[in-house]
């Protein structure tokens, strides 16, 4: 079988809040330790991924979601090189996911953590799987934010960590 070719593209979209699209097929490229400062959410659609994340070793197989919180340390790179690994993430900023949180959970203020590094729910999977194609062949939308809404009402039913909302004031003390 033919490795895979090493190959990503990326893009940014407005929904109205910032939302990244990076789609990916690695057989060798691995991540070096890094964060983001926006939220992850990445389907994996073939092979498996494996990163470190808080001292522990993940695997992501072919189907489940990986999800990060803004600030999450984490590696990456293919779990088996002979057959690489596909997916696409999702990279919603903290606006974007707060205004979801706010609308679908009726909670005002909040700040919101994702509960594990891998999720294995393949109904989730598919939903954020439609959000990336609707990006991809649409753009932002409403029919984009109607997407997300319905794998964020999904995400934090079942997949939810919710911190206590801060007063105004206590935001000036948040670590960046």
């Amino acid at each position: 079988m033919p490795r895979p070719v090493e190959q990503s593209s990326y893009a940014e979209f407005a929904q109205p809040e910032r939302i990244g699209l990076m789609s990916a097929a690695f057989s060798r490229h691995s991540f070096v330790p890094h964060a983001h400062e926006t939220y992850s959410l990445g389907v994996i659609q073939r092979g498996a991924a494996r990163s470190e994340f808080n001292g522990r070793i993940c695997v992501a197989p072919v189907g489940s979601v990986i999800s990060m919180n803004p600030g999450d340390v984490h590696t990456g790179e293919p779990a088996e090189v002979e057959t690489g690994w596909q997916y696409q993430i999702l990279y919603p900023s903290v606006d974007l996911v707060n205004r979801m949180a706010d609308e679908i959970l009726g909670v005002t203020r909040s700040r919101v953590r994702l509960a594990s590094p891998v999720l294995f729910d393949p109904v989730l999977a598919d939903q954020l799987s439609r959000v990336c194609v609707a990006l991809e062949h649409q753009g932002s939308t409403a029919s984009v934010d109607v997407l997300l809404k319905v794998a964020f009402t999904r995400l934090f039913r079942f997949h939810l960590t919710t911190l206590p909302a801060l007063p105004a004031a206590a935001e000036e003390h948040w670590a960046v």
